[in-house]
């Protein structure tokens, strides 16, 4: 009898035990943060950035997404009603305004880094405008640009091309400025790695 007992008490355990991990909240763990980024243009383990984690969700939405894509850089360029942003992989520069209520990011420029030749950051000086039938004044307002140089033809010469600069404001000189160096840079690693050869060892030939 007490044998029995005994069974009886460790069977009643095993299907509580059973029972409880069945229960959703043991199931299921609410995520505090979005998936890091866990490799770099240099194929180093990069510092934890929300705004890289949240680039690299956005970035698997994206039309033309390859899965060896690497997410750069996420930016805000301009804020408030005129949204526009821009995401940097390593294949390909996209530039576009996003909501959270619309289900797909409106494209407005996308350009590859064989088509790109060169990124800059430009500030021009605000509209003229007129006082006057006889006079005329420039408001003080200045516009931040992110300018790209991009070839209309990437199979010809540099010099020999015919090139057109498309313009993307931004909110701040800083923005623009960051910007640009990231789209260098990315272009710079992308250029070095599709030029790299890779040695392969003796022992894969035989």
């Amino acid at each position: 009898k007490p044998a029995v007992g005994m069974l009886d008490l460790f069977s009643g355990a095993a299907y509580a035990v059973r029972d409880t991990s069945k229960t959703p909240l043991s199931r299921s763990v609410q995520r505090v943060r979005p998936s890091r980024v866990v490799v770099g243009l240099t194929g180093l383990l990069p510092r934890y950035s929300g705004t890289l984690a949240r680039g690299q969700q956005l970035l698997k939405t994206m039309p033309q997404y390859h899965p060896t894509e690497i997410v750069v850089a996420y930016e805000n360029l301009r804020e408030g009603m005129e949204d526009m942003r821009v995401l940097v992989s390593s294949e390909r520069v996209r530039v576009f305004s996003y909501t959270e209520h619309s289900s797909n990011p409106n494209i407005v420029l996308t350009a590859t880094y064989t088509e790109i030749l060169e990124c800059r950051a430009t500030t021009l000086p605000g509209n003229l405008m007129g006082l006057g039938p006889s006079s005329m004044t420039v408001s003080n307002d200045q516009r931040h640009y992110v300018e790209l140089s991009m070839a209309s033809d990437p199979r010809l010469q540099p010099g020999l091309l015919p090139t057109k600069k498309p313009k993307v404001r931004c909110d701040s000189q800083i923005i623009a400025e960051k910007v640009s160096q990231q789209i260098n840079c990315a272009r710079n690693l992308h250029s070095e790695l599709w030029q790299t050869v890779v040695k392969k060892d003796e022992e894969d030939d035989e």
